[in-house]
Formats: C-alpha cells, structure tokens, sequence
C-alpha cells in the first residue's frame, strides 16, 4: 500500500494536482449523503434534478474487483473566449471547470493506468458520483459559504475527478460536511451574489435562484434574473472571484478561442452543431463546452446585451 500511495503521489504532484483514497466501503455513506440531498431540509426540485440526472452510486463492473476510491484536484483556470461582432472583439468569461470537464478524465485515467498496470492494478473513472461531496468527506477539500468546494493552495478554481480501482485501501477518516473556519468571519461571497443565493442563516445555498442554476438549462430566463446579473457565457463568477482563498487562482487566464463574425452569427442564430464547419466544431469542442451549447446562443446574447453589445 505504501508503495501504491507513493506512486499515486508522484503522479499527482507532477501535474500539480491533490488527491485523496477511500475505501469502497464510504459508498454506503456516500449514499447517505444523496438521501439528504433528495430529502434534506433544503432539498429543492434542482437538487434533486442534480441528483437523478448526474449522480449513479451504483457499481460497475470494469473486470476487476473494486477495493477504492481515488478522488483528485486540478487546476482549473479562467477561460476568455472572443466574439467578433460587427468589427468589435467581444471578450466572454467562462469559469474553471468547464474546459476540462470531459478531457481531464479520460487524461488522469490513461495516465494512472499506464502507472499502475504493470503493477497489476487498474482504475476506471467514476464521473457520477458527488465529487464535491467525496472531496470534502476526504479531507481533500473544504467547502465555503458559498457551497463551492476549495482545495487548500489550489482555491475553488479545481476539476474534482473521482475513479474506482483495485488499490487496497484501509479505512480512514470521514470529514463533517463543514464550511471553512474563515467563512466564518467573511461575507464577501454572499454580498457579491447577484441573486442573493448565498444565505448567511443556512448551509446550502438557495438553488431556485442560483444564477448558474438558471443558466445552464433551457427555456426563458425566470423573472428574477435581472439582466445585469449576467457575467459569464454559462455558470457564474461572481462569488469566486471575490473569495480571498482565490486571490493567486484569479491570474490563471487561458485565451485558446477566437470566434469570427460568422461564428458568433451561427451561435446567436442557434444554428445547430449538426453539420456546422469543422472549424467552428473544433473551438466549441476544445472548450468543452458541447453538452451547454443549446442554451449558449441565448446566454451569448444576454451577455451581448448586458454589455451594450449591438446586434
């Protein structure tokens, strides 16, 4: 086992990266977990929406046996996108997390595999399971006021993966679901929230008027959200990005995509990803973000409008 954690750690440490190992057995407390989710005193429709469409505590069956459970952080930085439209370049923030939503998986589990297999080990990912729970569970990670789990040195601005494997495990300590000892005396995030989400007399934030919540699915905007709350292309910025733990985070800005007039014109006109240009197909995909594209024309030109943007 020591040796197994030494590897994992070298591996890990070389991308800049945190992790945690669980015993399979936390599965059953995992569980737990859910339920409170889906029945808790603050369950709402999205929560359990969240729960049912994106969470499976199920077993696989990857052809080994399952002994662990590995949970990981990386870092995630700040996406600018550009916009050209009508002879201006429109700069859009995208937050962390979701360049690398799908990418970083299938990284970290080639990578592992190609560590771990010649010492007879596997691993396969586990992306439905509550990561940010795992993470904080695992002592990984602590949440904040706003609900959003930060990783000590890294900040908020992190992909938490999580991947089954064979790696033997005892057990080990199970962290309280807690906020972080210097919310305690700090009420940035919450005075910073457009939609006062993020309450001072409870836990969970209020998920019906999360902006993030409202923007990454489809249909009209709900009457509370007022047109100067937006700020990103899908999710929201606005409580991170006055968080003292993101304070360093903040200067890791990546600008890998330029989108010409005609792109930008296909988008607002929600032209469908179905037959667009390959070009154009590869900059929606390197952003990862092909599962939001549906509501990014009308996101665009919220943002378009927001910023008195002309059409």
């Amino acid at each position: 086992m020591t040796a197994m954690l030494s590897m994992l750690n070298a591996f890990f440490e070389s991308h800049g990266e945190e992790f945690r190992i669980l015993p399979i057995t936390c599965l059953e407390k995992l569980e737990n977990d859910a339920h409170d989710i889906t029945h808790g005193e603050y369950a709402s429709k999205f929560t359990k929406a969240v729960a049912r469409f994106m969470y499976d505590l199920k077993l696989p069956d990857p052809g080994f046996d399952i002994a662990s459970i590995i949970v990981a952080a990386s870092p995630s930085p700040i996406v600018r996108i550009f916009f050209r439209h009508h002879g201006r370049r429109i700069p859009v923030t995208m937050p962390p997390t979701y360049m690398e939503m799908l990418s970083r998986y299938k990284e970290i589990e080639k990578g592992l595999n190609e560590k771990l297999n010649p010492t007879g080990h596997h691993v396969i990912a586990a992306d439905r399971l509550m990561q940010k729970i795992l993470a904080v569970r695992s002592g990984l990670s602590q949440y904040g006021r706003n609900n959003v789990s930060y990783v000590v040195g890294l900040g908020s601005f992190v992909r938490l993966t999580s991947f089954y494997s064979d790696i033997p495990c005892e057990e080990t300590g199970w962290y309280d679901l807690t906020q972080m000892p210097s919310c305690k005396s700090c009420t940035l995030c919450l005075d910073n929230c457009p939609s006062k989400a993020i309450k001072a007399d409870r836990y969970l934030i209020d998920a019906s008027i999360c902006l993030t919540a409202a923007n990454e699915h489809q249909g009209d905007f709900p009457g509370w959200v007022d047109p100067s709350m937006h700020n990103c292309i899908v999710g929201c910025m606005k409580c991170q990005e006055v968080c003292p733990h993101n304070k360093k985070a903040l200067d890791n800005i990546v600008e890998p995509v330029e989108f010409t007039e005609e792109e930008t014109q296909y988008i607002l006109d929600g032209k469908p990803l179905d037959g667009a240009p390959e070009e154009f197909l590869d900059k929606v995909k390197l952003l990862g973000i092909e599962v939001y594209y549906n509501v990014i024309p009308r996101n665009l030109r919220a943002l378009m409008n927001a910023m008195g943007a002309c059409f």
